[in-house]
């Protein structure tokens, strides 16, 4: 049973890192008994394969960089994935650079792609586009502004 566990553990986590709680789950799916799980969910972070602080600097970085995701977004991603509270808020204030700053590259991207004079069909366009990636309402209305006086500057 413990090997079975094992091999199914570093199958699991041979894809990509994943979080102690995403572990745990993928062996009780597997009808693994909770001690013979506990004893290697023990053994894979004594040997750094598991480590939900690494895993969540992880995500964050790739939420700032390869697809920006607003601070409540990332916080939500990393809950559903089972990281404690208190390693989220450390790795948010060690990672995520800021709401606007975060922002600010995604309303760029967008901004390029829509095509319209008009400020209230650009501003519809805009806020859902950053509203769908998790973006507070007060830096959609900072980015919509700042981006739509850019497009009228071109």
């Amino acid at each position: 049973m413990r090997l079975r566990a094992r091999e199914i553990a570093l199958r699991y986590l041979d894809h990509r890192p994943r979080s102690r709680n995403e572990v745990i789950n993928r062996l009780m799916r597997d009808d693994i008994s909770s001690d013979v799980i506990e004893e290697q969910i023990y053994d894979l972070e004594g040997l750094g394969l598991i480590d939900d602080d690494a895993y969540a600097s992880m995500w964050i970085r790739s939420c700032v960089e390869h697809r920006p995701y607003g601070e409540f977004a990332v916080r939500q991603q990393l809950k559903k994935r089972g990281v404690d509270d208190e390693v989220i808020e450390r790795q948010m204030n060690l990672q995520y650079p800021g709401e606007l700053e975060v922002g600010r590259v995604l309303a760029e991207k967008r901004r390029k792609r829509i095509k319209t004079s008009e400020f209230m069909v650009f501003r519809q366009k805009l806020g859902n586009a950053l509203q769908r990636r998790g973006f507070a309402y007060d830096v959609i209305e900072t980015l919509v502004d700042e981006m739509w006086r850019q497009e009228v500057a071109e």
